[in-house]
């Protein structure tokens, strides 16, 4: 997944799914803490889990270059 991550050209974007917005939170520090380059990681949950507790729902993630 790193590997995917730090070879996103400008304007790609990983993509991926996780269950619990802990999992999300996780992604967040791993990707900060394993790269050199500015990552943004951001996540919505999954059609239908809207009304799912933020520790159980399934989460879509997207990763992609900071413009900063």
């Amino acid at each position: 997944m790193l590997d995917d991550i730090k070879d996103l050209g400008e304007g790609e974007v990983y993509t991926d799914t996780v269950e619990g917005y802990g999992r999300v939170s996780g992604l967040r520090r791993y990707v900060q803490n394993n790269t050199q380059e500015e990552y943004e990681v951001k996540s919505a949950k999954t059609p239908g889990q809207e009304d799912v507790d933020q520790s159980d729902a399934e989460y879509k993630v997207f990763v992609f270059r900071s413009e900063e």
